[in-house]
């Protein structure tokens, strides 16, 4: 009776065994393994965009650098806002791949001045007039270019960012909704005045999913950077980890003002090839939009800005 019943334990543990075996290999099977590391140090990129070229939808790393991307998936785009993005074919990789970024160059400032003035000023587009909440889709920057005024007797640093975003989950099974990190960042401008991939900052900044939103967000900077008479942009990138979704409505809302007579806001998306675009009714993406809340003259900005010493 005790042989019969060993025999019974071990052939449950071995069917058992088999069955855990057979259900990792089915779930290895339906995805490959992305690791994406930084080309200098070899340390893991977090938060990366992964854009699945040939499905029009995305996901992002996780905080160690680690994607799942569906068996499906022949082509991704990856993106990080500190990185110089790369196009990685998937045909050939049979279980997992390690990717390397190089990192954006950052413009810094030979000398960083932390004794700045103490006398502050809000500058960007903060009015409230026409003010509208855009709701983000994922693996979707936006960018509000802000320039330099010939006014100012000597230049300014800039001690901190500037947005206005509220917590707006909506409960639908349509399009669900999410938390999500968001990472600042402040950018150059290109030859097309466009986004470049320079960063005026040493380290992003973070804020973190759980934090809860209610309007003037003010994002003090690591270190003071100097006003670049160029101009500069103020770059916002939601992380939303891991969720293929391409229909997840992302929280916060990033609040738009149409109280100015200029464009000055850009978006890049998975729509568009993820290249950057100035959002006016020559984008087909946001015409539609901007018609329906501001006419057919209309324009949007976001609400943000800097805080800067003078």
């Amino acid at each position: 009776m005790r042989c019969i019943l060993f025999e019974h334990q071990y052939s449950m543990k071995r069917n058992l065994t088999l069955l855990s075996l057979f259900f990792a290999l089915t779930v290895f099977g339906q995805h490959k393994v992305i690791f994406i590391k930084d080309s200098l140090t070899h340390e893991a990129v977090s938060f990366a965009a992964i854009q699945f070229v040939d499905k029009q939808n995305g996901i992002y790393a996780d905080e160690n650098g680690q994607a799942l991307i569906p068996d499906t998936v022949q082509q991704v785009f990856i993106s990080q806002i500190a990185y110089h993005p790369k196009k990685l074919d998937l045909k050939w990789v049979n279980h997992d791949e390690t990717v390397i970024l190089t990192p954006a160059p950052n413009i810094l400032p030979e000398v960083v001045i932390t004794n700045v003035s103490s006398k502050r000023k809000e500058i960007g587009y903060l009015q409230k007039k026409g003010s509208n909440g855009l709701i983000a889709f994922p693996n979707t920057n936006f960018a509000l270019f802000i320039p330099y005024d010939s006014t100012w007797i000597s230049q300014p640093y800039i001690t901190s960012i500037i947005s206005y975003l509220e917590d707006n989950l909506i409960k639908s099974e349509k399009y669900p909704s999410a938390r999500c990190n968001i990472r600042f960042d402040l950018r150059l401008p290109d030859a097309n005045g466009a986004p470049s991939d320079a960063s005026l900052l040493e380290k992003r900044v973070i804020n973190n999913s759980t934090k809860i939103y209610k309007g003037k967000e003010i994002v003090k900077l690591h270190e003071p950077v100097l006003f670049p008479k160029e101009g500069v942009f103020v770059v916002i990138d939601f992380i939303t980890p891991n969720n293929p979704s391409p229909r997840l409505l992302i929280s916060p809302t990033l609040n738009v003002s149409g109280a100015f007579k200029t464009s000055q806001t850009w978006s890049r998306t998975m729509t568009n090839n993820f290249e950057w675009i100035k959002m006016d009714k020559n984008d087909p993406a946001w015409q539609y939009t901007i018609t329906q809340f501001y006419g057919q003259n209309g324009i949007m900005n976001l609400r943000a800005g800097l805080q800067i010493a003078i």
